[in-house]
């Protein structure tokens, strides 16, 4: 279910999600309300920088940039953003595959073509090509 939905969902006695026992106010410390979500989730080990950290990486990762995820934690400085977001080395591989097509085009995606008889597995030449007088061509 969508974090939308749940909010609007939820019975409220004020008009913020999380409000003070005292007026119409929010709640200025959240450390007993995020005891009670832990425990009732069964994530009793994940603090709440934890999920800064999550959004970070899986905003990254999603291709978010720094600046945009940055500004979405309240960062000013993309060099702190830097430090929550953590992707995974599989991102940048298929970073890197992605811009090694477009150097490429479309043959990196396309078969090889055989090997000449005379080409080992691994490339390397057995023998040179023999022109049909039977000499070694230089070509």
């Amino acid at each position: 279910m969508p974090a939308l939905e749940i909010l609007q969902a939820v019975k409220r006695r004020a008009e913020h999600v999380f409000p003070s026992s005292v007026g119409d106010q929010p709640l200025v410390g959240v450390n007993r309300a995020w005891d009670k979500v832990r425990v009732l989730a069964g994530i009793a080990d994940v603090r709440l920088h934890d999920l800064r950290h999550s959004f970070a990486t899986f905003a990254v990762e999603g291709g978010a940039s720094l600046y945009h995820v940055g500004r979405a934690l309240g960062h000013t400085k993309t060099s702190t953003t830097e430090r929550y977001a953590h992707p995974s080395d599989a991102g940048a591989r298929a970073v890197a595959s992605d811009v090694a097509t477009r150097f490429v085009g479309k043959r990196a995606t396309q078969p090889a073509a055989p090997r000449p008889q005379n080409f080992a597995a691994d490339g390397d030449q057995l023998s040179l090509p023999l022109s049909p007088e039977g000499a070694r061509s230089n070509a």
